[in-house]
């Protein structure tokens, strides 16, 4: 015989600590610059999103492949085409600069999910 058992408790408001993280966070960012990107329009055949973040010194060139390290959890489609590229640069010191890519890469997400990947 099989039985379920529930348990309820009534939790303390936490509205507080979530006021006090949202003041660190902002005081933490206050003065600092943001990268946004815009996630391209997804191509109407299947595609993986891809975001490749890159570090080096400002003003180098914006890498857009065609060789991006996708990881074992992408099957690649046969033409091996990406759409369209979106990008961001944000400088942090006189010599880093961290450069953000999103793209949408032809092939689809195998069922074992994502995966974070670096070329070294």
């Amino acid at each position: 015989m099989k039985s379920i058992t529930v348990a309820r408790a009534k939790s303390p408001g936490n509205d507080k600590e979530i006021q006090n993280r949202i003041s660190c966070f902002n005081d933490a960012v206050k003065g600092t610059q943001a990268a946004q990107v815009q996630v391209p329009t997804k191509p109407s055949t299947p595609h993986v999103l891809h975001f490749a973040v890159t570090v080096g010194p400002p003003g180098a060139p914006m890498y857009l492949g065609p060789n991006v390290a996708v990881g074992p959890y992408v099957k690649l489609a046969s033409t091996g085409g990406q759409a369209q590229a979106n990008t961001s640069k944000v400088v942090l010191t006189n010599e880093h600069e961290i450069q953000i890519l999103a793209l949408w890469i032809e092939g689809a997400l195998s069922d074992e999910g994502v995966i974070f990947v670096s070329p070294a």
